[in-house]
């Protein structure tokens, strides 16, 4: 929670105006808000272990980093689309167009395509959500909960940082505030550095 919030704050603070340049700049303010209650939606509802929601809900934020992405960078089509609402999202076109901004070859484009699958199931309540709201008992009895491994909610935790890493990055570019582009990786830097050290220390 705490990356997310300090993320948030490099645009979101209360003593911060901006003067609006152009005509995309209004909706990429929008979406960065949109991501961070989504994101910090997620990880509340993990604290008060509502995994469902939570598990759900990772569809959604990658899907409004990914139209905000397309309002800062895709086409003028692309952008009038989001805004009229008539655009339906292509995760690995999208992918495929981070992959090009970024210089990082098809890894987005890659790992979007395997994983859409497990997140429409996750949002649709598939067969990824019915297999983890059931925990079988000895002598033929069984638990209808939510059954979910630790393991899987951090994964969960960890999968979400990413979008919401990126679309920071990207969103303090588009505007062209590069000291805020610099404190957000550099903020994502040391959670990356984090994640290393406390995985050492419980090994």
């Amino acid at each position: 929670m705490a990356l997310s919030e300090s993320l948030q704050l490099l645009i979101n603070s209360d003593d911060r105006q901006y003067t609006i340049r152009n005509h995309r700049d209004p909706v990429a303010l929008m979406y960065w808000n949109i991501v961070f209650e989504h994101h910090q939606g997620l990880l509340l509802l993990l604290r008060h272990y509502y995994p469902a929601p939570a598990f759900a809900l990772l569809r959604v934020l990658q899907e409004s980093v990914c139209r905000s992405f397309l309002t800062m960078f895709g086409t003028e089509r692309q952008f009038e689309a989001i805004k009229k609402g008539t655009y339906q999202t292509d995760f690995a076109a999208i992918g495929q167009q981070m992959d090009e901004k970024l210089g990082s070859g098809s890894i987005l484009q890659g790992r979007m395509k395997e994983t859409i699958k497990a997140l429409h199931g996750f949002i649709h309540s598939g067969p990824q959500q019915l297999m983890r709201q059931f925990r079988a008992k000895d002598g033929g009895t069984a638990d209808i909960i939510s059954n979910y491994s630790d393991g899987e909610v951090c994964g969960l935790v960890n999968e979400s940082i990413p979008p919401v890493s990126l679309m920071a990055a990207f969103t303090t570019e588009f505007l062209n505030l590069p000291v805020e582009n610099e404190q957000a990786l550099k903020l994502v830097h040391e959670y990356v550095q984090g994640l290393g050290i406390a995985a050492a220390s419980s090994v």
